[in-house]
């Protein structure tokens, strides 16, 4: 006696290949149509162009009978449809009217060359709208489209006959093979070929075909085919309508006629019922939990009722409500399948012009995906905390292991099923892995970056591709400076990109794995540094443990924290037990067997036991179901579970090993595997592994793999980790000393200098496995051997350089926090300060990696503390150091550096306090004219700034402005107690500050033989003549504005370069808050600028001219010099209207500002706001002050429309006029705004020229009346 449920229904249907096939198919058509639709839509606007052009002189279709068109709109439209009758134009589904509108025209005469929209032509308005098979119809009959016409037939023919009428939705693999060759054949058509959508629509059909889920694509196919049946009754629906109205006598062939389209439409809904039953059992496994057990309670009595009423003499009442209780909680869960639709990671598919590629994730995110259950509630709550204004450039997610984090990042990579908005929009993303010491690397995470943002936005892979020096500089420099490859290689680019104010993302998950305990710069230090030079609408998504090493280095990014005892959690984790138990029916069998299927509050009890235990540990639930998926032979024993995650992992070896002896053979693969610094290749464990131990490769070695394959990942280079950081941390922790599964590093330290050993034996010159043999001899404890034999290598093969950049091993082992590699390296070298080509020292590396063992080490062998690195290049080179941005180079290049300057810009107080026990100095500049406490103070280290000052180093004005532009309140704060004062800038264009010498920035080409003293200073707040409260107020750190207002000698009438006060500043930057704070300190809202430091020059400049002042500003300073000025007499208010802040403007209002005032030619906010088009601000300022109105004159007696007109930066004066601005009236030269229309290269003339028209407007003048007709 069984019973036929819903859910078995749709198992054996989901299961059945040929369903598979047909689902397949509809897939790859709505994946072809995703790719061809960009194209169409251009293509059309393209053809309707066109149109308008070669049909400007006619006037537009006023036919009043549609079937019967005889415009000359309609023949030319007839001309370009390539079918005769019936298949001619389908004039009753397109609106002639709107075949002339520049915005919605295009399509209405695209759907003149589609088959019968019915009702639907409506809602179909673009490409976007467009079903299949009306795109296909439009490239068929369209003589505008280049696509080979026999291409898109044998596409019509698989998505009409093949796939639409496919009996049962089931196709063979034949047809399968055949429909999909169709759609490849389309997508790879030379009218295709370099379209990136197309392009992307033929990898996602080639990802669908390699990993294909049957079940994620279902609802999303049916749903199409859905819209289609339910399309093609509509029209069998009004053809029956249209032959009964118009065929009054009922002859022969008139009911032939109306039997057959009856008989159509009973199969049609007979297809159309059965898909709604479809993707109602399906939408069952998919709603909400609350729904579904209302739904499914109304189910189960409907679909039931006979069976049990049939079979109540033969069921007991315990044994009914079991099987109740089982239909209900099959419902009641909702599992994302790790291959939602449309899924899986584009970034790694794909090529570029340029390979920096240096890792493949994918393995690593399909196993973290691995039974992804809910968090949508999390995906949400992220969109909505990433997108907001003041997120400071992304979110933290912050967890305990074993709280799903990987899981979420791997979801929202690769599955558009998590958070839609975020996933299509990240382009690029890095994961960090404890037992992958290279996911750890600054430099190579630069690098691939830039291969996945190339791959995901081509516009900045040409950019980068098309720059040699970028190239360059990702082949030599991201190793070993990543923040230049940083800057340089993705920075400069992004900046470059025009953005329509859309947001990106990146993502990188394990922040807590990348804070290398290594040393060297680890990535989380690296992201703190750098990603804030980005664009703002680059956002980072970042996952890490609860960290607070990692935590501390971003306090100003919003934390998401997810909690274990979250309820949310709690219901996630309860969904995926119960998902779990009914997907996998050997487990659901054998609780059955073992609780006696008494009752349904067993399951019950089995739930809430595993959801008790897990304690919010999504990992805890996964091992949990792992160890009793595998233990076919034991018994469980639902009282004694294992209470944390290192309990189910000692269960889970103690049931495949039980004994020490029988672990031996896995202990010392995981001994080798603990150990390892990065992935290791199989071959290459084997062989570490014979060093020691007698084992046979087909027996003993896969046997004993086999017997971890749980807790092994396998990657597509042939190397094995570890699957999560919990379990290496289980197996070496302390605390585990003595359990029979305890792993010892220090033996895999040994495995593993053994076999680099033999390795030098054989070719003492590899650099890399000599530095490999001395870190593994590090680790090693009560065991000299390994650095005896280390010692009897020769010297010249430790201290020879190993890379481009003259760097050495000892490089390398200073960036390292383990101090004994430099102890056993040290003695190879005869100089301990060997230089790179930079000038770098391993004490300088030393004391910019903060590592303060390493420095008195390298102290103690004879390292000069007061070395410097090299001098800025020669300014008379001509490379990209010298053209770009210098100061911001030199803040990564440390150009004519100490190890006190690099301390202290790093914030290492405690390398800085070593340096200074043994006297290093501390008051000379570096290669940008900063002392050591203004770079402390430029990078928000107070404690730095607090030691160096003890010390009696000098505070300075310039150490005040940088503070305040860093938002380093505590800094500021710091200094304004010490005495430092902030004061207005002197802005004379003197450069006073240079003396005779010639800034480096200007990059002059004098002779080689001229000398000339450069120098190369952070100078740009001298020219600027920024205080720190301008610093401040332009960067919007209102808590350091604050302070600096509490001196008594307050700045905030200081002006800069422009005549612009920090009032003015904060309004130009709509930083309401701020100006508010400025105002209430004394600000003067009625003052306006007057006055501006005029540096400007000819490019044409000779040698003698170079002597001038003017020559001290580079071409690209003098750009941005001169780019934003403030206009003579421009009041904050008026700053306002220029740049169309109602938010600040309505502070100002509020203040008393005068909403009358003029500039230095007369213009009020209302001319100015028109100059620039902003008309939200214009409606604004009239509706707060009523005696204004959009006809108001200025001193020339202009209007606003005036100056909309005369304005190039505007390009649209009609809402002027929409609000009912006058197009006659003249200013005091008798000038229309029409006059300045004409003069303004025709741009606004065809609005007032329409209006002239509509109002018989006489006046029109001559010279326009000419544009017109010669036009």
């Amino acid at each position: 006696m069984a019973s036929h449920s819903t859910a078995t229904d749709w198992q054996s249907k989901i299961l059945k290949k040929e369903y598979q096939n047909w689902l397949a198919v509809g897939h790859a058509l709505s994946l072809m149509c995703d790719g061809v639709r960009p194209y169409i839509e251009r293509e059309m606007k393209v053809f309707h162009q066109a149109l308008l052009a070669n049909l400007a002189t006619v006037p537009p279709c006023t036919c009043p009978r549609p079937p019967k068109h005889g415009c000359a709109w309609a023949a030319q439209l007839t001309r370009c449809h390539i079918g005769g009758k019936p298949n001619s134009p389908k004039w009753h589904q397109s609106d002639s009217s709107k075949w002339t509108d520049p915005n919605q025209g295009y399509w209405e005469v695209a759907k003149l060359f589609m088959s019968d929209l019915g009702p639907s032509k409506a809602t179909v308005v673009d490409a976007s709208t467009t079903d299949c098979t009306g795109l296909t119809n439009l490239m068929f009959w369209c003589c505008h489209f280049r696509v080979q016409v026999h291409l898109v037939k044998a596409v019509q023919e698989t998505r009409n006959t093949k796939w639409g009428h496919a009996a049962r939705q089931e196709l063979t693999d034949g047809e399968k093979a055949d429909a999909l060759t169709a759609i490849r054949n389309l997508l790879q058509d030379r009218e295709l070929d370099a379209d990136n959508n197309a392009k992307a629509a033929l990898a996602e059909i080639d990802l669908m075909e390699k990993d294909f889920d049957a079940r994620s694509i279902e609802r999303k196919v049916l749903a199409d085919f859905q819209v289609t049946v339910c399309s093609q009754l509509d029209g069998i629906d009004g053809e029956m309508k249209d032959l009964k109205r118009n065929c009054r006598n009922e002859s022969n062939e008139v009911q032939k006629k109306l039997s057959s389209l009856e008989i159509c439409q009973t199969n049609e809904l007979k297809l159309l019922q059965s898909i709604d039953d479809r993707m109602e059992e399906e939408k069952i496994r998919n709603i909400s939990c609350a729904k579904q057990v209302s739904n499914l309670a109304r189910w189960a009595f409907r679909r039931t009722k006979q069976f049990l009423v049939g079979n109540l003499r033969s069921l007991n009442t315990k044994s009914l409500a079991v099987w109740m209780v089982i239909m209900i909680l099959m419902g009641c869960f909702r599992c994302l399948s790790h291959n939602s639709y449309n899924d899986g990671c584009p970034l790694e598919g794909g090529s570029v012009p340029f390979d920096t590629k240096e890792f493949n994730f994918t393995s690593y995110l399909n196993a973290a995906r691995e039974s992804f259950t809910g968090r949508f509630w999390l995906y949400n709550e992220l969109e909505s905390l990433v997108m907001k204004q003041d997120s400071a450039g992304g979110v933290v997610v912050v967890g305990e292991p074993g709280t799903g984090k990987s899981a979420l990042s791997a979801q929202l990579i690769c599955s558009r099923s998590s958070n839609s908005f975020i996933h299509k929009r990240i382009i690029g993303y890095h994961l960090c892995k404890y037992s992958d010491k290279a996911t750890q690397d600054p430099g190579r995470f630069v690098r691939n970056l830039v291969d996945l943002m190339a791959r995901g936005v081509p516009e900045y892979g040409v950019l980068v591709s098309n720059s040699s020096f970028i190239l360059n500089i990702l082949e030599r420099s991201c190793l070993r400076d990543p923040y230049e490859c940083f800057e340089q290689a993705v920075v400069a680019p992004l900046w470059q990109l025009k953005n329509d104010l859309q947001y990106y993302f990146i993502v990188i998950d394990a922040l807590d794995e990348c804070s290398s305990d290594d040393g060297g710069i680890a990535i989380v230090q690296f992201i703190e540094k750098t990603f804030k030079r980005l664009p703002k609408w680059i956002r980072l998504v970042m996952t890490s443990r609860n960290d607070s090493n990692v935590l501390k280095r971003f306090s100003n990014i919003p934390k998401m924290h997810l909690s274990s005892t979250d309820e949310r959690n709690l219901q996630d984790i309860e969904i995926f037990i119960a998902t779990k138990l009914f997907e996998d029916a050997p487990i659901l069998e054998r609780l059955k067997v073992m609780l006696g299927f008494i009752s349904g509050e067993e399951i019950s009890y089995l739930t809430n036991k595993l959801l008790s235990q897990s304690q919010g540990n999504f990992l805890f639930v996964k091992e949990m179901f792992h160890f009793w998926k595998d233990d076919w032979n034991n018994q469980v024993d639902f009282n004694q579970l294992p209470k944390t995650i290192g309990g189910i992992y000692e269960s889970y070896l103690r049931r495949v090993y039980g004994s020490r002896e029988k672990f031996k053979p896995a202990l010392a693969v995981l001994e080798v595997m603990v150990a390892a610094f990065e992935p290791m290749q199989i071959d290459r464990l084997f062989q570490i592994l014979k060093l020691q131990e007698k084992i046979d490769y087909e027996y003993d070695f896969v046997y004993a793999l086999k017997g971890l394959s749980h807790f092994i990942r396998y990657r597509e280079d042939n190397t094995i980790t570890i699957f999560h950081l919990s379990f290496i941390e289980w197996l070496t922790s302390s605390v585990n000393l003595g359990n029979p599964y305890y792993v010892s590093r220090s033996h895999g330290h040994r495995r593993l200098a053994e076999h680099y050993l033999s390795v030098i034996k054989k070719a003492q010159n590899s650099s890399m496995d000599i530095y490999r043999l001395a870190q593994h001899v590090s680790f090693e404890e009560g065991d000299d051997n390994h650095l005896e034999e280390f010692e009897n290598i020769n010297a010249s093969y430790i201290n020879a350089t190993i890379d481009r950049d003259n760097r050495t091993l000892l490089h390398l082992a200073a960036a390292n926090s383990n101090r004994k590699i430099l102890q056993i390296l040290i003695p190879a070298f005869e100089s301990i300060d060997c230089e790179d080509n930079y000038g770098f020292t391993p004490g300088f590396v030393a004391a910019m990696n903060g590592l303060t063992e390493n420095v008195e080490l390298l102290i103690s062998k004879g390292a000069d503390i007061n070395h410097r690195t090299k001098p800025p290049p020669s300014p008379l080179l001509n490379d990209a150091v010298v053209l770009g941005d210098p100061i911001e180079r030199a803040k990564t290049a440390f150009w004519n550096s100490s190890m006190m300057h690099a301390a202290a810009s790093g914030g290492h107080i405690d390398v800085v306090q070593a340096l200074l026990k043994r006297n290093a100095s501390f008051r000379d500049v570096n290669g940008v004219n900063l002392t050591a406490i203004q770079l402390a103070a430029q990078n928000g280290h107070v404690k730095v700034v607090q030691v160096l000052y003890k010390r009696g180093a000098q505070v300075d004005h310039v150490s005040l402005q940088h503070a305040a532009a860093g938002g380093h309140t505590d800094v500021v704060k710091f200094l304004l107690k010490t005495g430092v004062v902030d004061t207005c800038m002197r802005c004379d264009g003197s450069f006073y500050w240079l003396a005779n010498r010639v800034r480096y920035q200007t990059k002059l080409s004098f002779n080689s033989s001229d000398v000339v003293d450069y120098i190369l200073s952070d100078d740009m707040y001298k020219i600027l003549c920024q205080s720190a409260l301008h610093l401040a107020v332009a960067r919007n750190h209102t808590e350091v504005a604050k302070l600096l207002l509490s001196q008594e000698e307050k700045t905030v009438h200081c002006t800069d370069f422009t005549d612009r006060t920090p009032l003015h500043e904060a309004v130009r930057q709509n930083h309401v808050e701020m100006a508010d704070v400025l105002i209430q300190s004394g600000a003067r809202i009625s003052q306006k600028c007057r006055l501006f430091q005029n540096l400007s020059f000819s490019d044409n400049r000779t040698m003698k001219e170079c002597e001038t002042k003017y020559d001290f500003l580079s071409i690209s300073e003098e750009v941005e010099y001169n780019k934003d000025l403030c206009h003579c007499g421009s009041t904050p208010l008026l700053l306002a209207a220029r740049y169309g802040h109602t938010e600040v403007g309505s502070l100002l209002l509020r203040y008393g500002a005068k909403a009358h005032d003029q500039d230095c030619q007369g213009a009020t906010p209302l001319h100015v706001a028109a100059c620039h088009g902003h008309y939200r601000f214009i409606r604004w300022l009239i509706s707060q002050r009523p005696s204004l109105h959009v006809n108001s004159r200025s001193q020339n007696q202009s209007t606003p429309l005036h100056s909309g007109a005369i304005c190039k930066i505007n390009k649209a004066i009609k809402p002027l006029i929409d609000m009912g601005a006058s197009i006659y009236d003249t200013d005091q030269y008798e000038m229309t705004p029409l006059h300045y229309s004409v003069l303004n290269a025709f741009e606004n003339i065809d609005v007032v020229l329409g209006l002239s028209e509509i109002f018989n407007e006489p006046y029109v003048p001559k010279a326009v009346r000419n544009y017109r007709i010669n036009r």
